[in-house]
């Protein structure tokens, strides 16, 4: 068995001995389950569990009664079709979860107006800080970022995927950046228009290592790499006054690299 092969196998929800007996099974054809227990050397109970759990999965079809039945391997193309089912499972998952959402934010109007901060101090929960922006209400989302500090911190590969869910969802990006932090990679969050994006420049006098996202009554403060944390402060107050300063500085930034 090549890596690669079990490595699939194990992406698709196969564990070792599942692996193990549906590659043996392939290659003996319709066999019984006595014999597939002396070939992978586990006992004929626990093979009737594994073919059990491969049959659930849509791996295995049976022919014959109880006591004369024999197995039969699907062909790897019904992988394709497992991941499809993974799929429609994950879609109704996700519509559920939009439903106890708004089944918790209801439960918690009576406490809109308390102001609140969470803190996050990983990078995969600093993901979430900018993943949380993309069901803001506002069709806008101010940002103050050092681009380059950015890409340090939480990669090339979350950027774009978070770029082309923004793009996706209709919200259009009004951002000041910090020119000595920029990024000029081939057109790489350069096409503004293509992107959804307004830019401006921040006056080379200024510094910033942090980003700042605003948006509703939000405003999250994320650090670079160096520091590795994140916050959200929700306070209509805050965001208010911040969505100000957002716009004085707009006003007095470059719309020049």
């Amino acid at each position: 068995m090549d890596k690669k092969t079990i490595t699939i196998l194990k992406e698709v929800g196969l564990n070792d001995m599942e692996i193990k007996t549906y590659l043996t099974g392939l290659q003996t054809g319709s066999v019984l389950a006595s014999r597939l227990a002396k070939i992978t050397r586990v006992t004929r109970q626990h093979m009737y569990d594994i073919l059990k759990s491969l049959e659930s999965k849509g791996m295995v079809s049976t022919t014959g009664k109880k006591y004369n039945k024999r197995f039969l391997m699907e062909q790897p193309i019904q992988l394709k079709n497992i991941l499809e089912r993974k799929k429609r499972k994950i879609s109704k998952l996700e519509e559920q979860i939009d439903l106890l959402d708004i089944e918790l934010k209801t439960l918690n109007d009576a406490s809109k107006v308390k102001p609140e901060i969470r803190f996050y101090d990983d990078i995969e929960s600093v993901k979430n800080i900018w993943e949380e922006s993309l069901e803001c209400s506002d069709k806008i989302i101010l940002s103050i970022a050092p681009i380059k500090s950015v890409l340090d911190f939480l990669g090339k590969d979350f950027i774009d995927n978070y770029l082309e869910k923004r793009i996706k969802k209709g919200k259009i990006a009004k951002a000041l950046r910090v020119k000595a932090k920029e990024v000029f990679r081939d057109k790489w969050l350069t096409e503004h228009k293509k992107e959804k994006r307004m830019v401006r420049y921040l006056p080379e006098n200024i510094s910033i290592s942090s980003t700042f996202l605003i948006y509703d009554d939000k405003v999250s403060i994320i650090s670079s790499k160096k520091e590795g944390f994140g916050f959200t402060l929700k306070s209509e107050e805050l965001a208010e006054s911040m969505k100000g300063i957002f716009e004085a500085l707009w006003r007095n930034a470059s719309d020049k690299k």
